[in-house]
């Protein structure tokens, strides 16, 4: 912890909190429970994300070459070269 808190540069205090206790005792009224409900996340929506910003990705490609080359080659040899 304390080479955690050099790296980050950060106040941490030197304590760590753990459940001892079985999940189904309350301390003070509050359960400590890890009865957490599955989430039902098809893989097929994790490669539609993925192709999706890959077609993004290529979209940002192609319009970045043709802005920085392809427009301005063209518009050179037409002769209206921006002039600045």
């Amino acid at each position: 912890m304390q080479a955690f808190a050099a790296e980050w540069r950060l106040t941490l205090w030197p304590a760590s909190v753990q459940q001892t206790a079985p999940p189904e005792r309350t301390v003070e009224g509050v359960a400590l429970l890890r009865d957490w409900t599955a989430v039902a996340v098809d893989p097929a929506k994790h490669v539609g994300y993925a192709v999706q910003w890959f077609a993004l990705a290529a979209l940002l490609l192609g319009l970045y070459v043709w802005f920085q080359f392809l427009s301005p080659r063209r518009r050179a040899r037409a002769g209206t070269a921006d002039v600045p």
